[in-house]
């Protein structure tokens, strides 16, 4: 089997006067992490415009208004403001993957990547285009894709999108944290066996059933030493394989209770189906009261 090299990750985003991949830029924001999305390196970058460039915003008034209210044409325009060229910046891109040299995939990731800025890099920044793998890490993707799937963003909107380099790469850099997090919360590993998953959900139970619940303000507060035992369970183990040997057990006791009872094991969910709809309407017509 072929092992997999590691991997390095350059999130980019380009500002420029239009979609087109040869269209002029203005600003380069990029992050360097690697595969778990530790950032490793950074920089941001303003180009010098071109009076045409500058044309061609101003005759687009979604552009002009998107330009104007980010600061990216003031900027621009300021001479105070240090300007560089985009070889400049297909430099120091280089410098950052050179320290990757030999051990390391180059993907570009983002926002959007895999339609606009990949196709951006290859016709302006060919050195670097040269180096990337042939995906991309495009959390856009992802994005819309939960979103359909679930009717939810994945997190909080910001209240604006920023259209500058930089706040826009942190914010897909958020996302794509956010999603790995789903993934591994999720993941089933392939060594797992039946016995580990049904020791794990034994383990669930058991700091579980520790815990000491009281309510305050109307809400559940668990006592931290045993919250701190769930916490540690749920952030080292994958959230399915919890389920799992939950599912596992539970199996596991339903047909121990139907040998013990002499019952069938319809029966005996039934009977518990009684018991915790029984309880579960208790519930909701008491009121919440302290206890200890």
């Amino acid at each position: 089997m072929t092992l997999q090299k590691p991997l390095a990750l350059i999130h980019l985003d380009f500002e420029g006067v239009s979609l087109d991949s040869d269209s002029e830029l203005w600003e380069v924001g990029v992050i360097a992490t690697d595969e778990e999305y530790t950032e490793l390196d950074a920089f941001e970058m303003l180009f010098d415009p071109s009076l045409d460039g500058i044309r061609v915003v101003e005759a687009n008034p979604t552009v002009l208004a998107m330009h104007t209210a980010s600061g990216l044409l003031d900027d621009v325009r300021n001479p105070s403001l240090p300007k560089h060229t985009v070889r400049d910046a297909e430099d120091r891109i280089l410098e950052m993957i050179a320290r990757f040299e030999g051990a390391h995939d180059i993907a570009l990731a983002g926002s959007g990547v895999g339609h606009f800025d990949r196709r951006v890099v290859a016709a302006q920044m060919p050195r670097f285009a040269a180096r990337l793998t042939y995906w991309s890490d495009d959390v856009g993707v992802q994005v819309r894709a939960y979103k359909r799937a679930t009717k939810l963003d994945i997190l909080p909107p910001l209240p604006a999108k920023p259209h500058r380099a930089m706040p826009d790469i942190r914010d897909h850099l958020r996302h794509a944290r956010a999603f790995r997090e789903v993934y591994l919360a999720t993941a089933v590993p392939a060594d797992e066996n039946a016995l580990e998953r049904a020791l794990t959900g034994l383990a669930v139970l058991e700091a579980f059933s520790s815990h000491d619940v009281f309510i305050q303000g109307r809400a559940q507060v668990f006592t931290p030493e045993t919250a701190e035992d769930m916490h540690a369970l749920l952030r080292t183990t994958s959230h399915q394989s919890i389920i799992f040997g939950l599912v596992d057990v539970a199996a596991t006791l339903l047909s121990q209770v139907a040998d013990v009872t002499g019952h069938r094991e319809s029966t005996v969910i039934a009977r518990l189906r009684g018991t915790v709809i029984d309880s579960l309407a208790s519930a909701t017509d008491s009121s919440p009261t302290d206890r200890a």
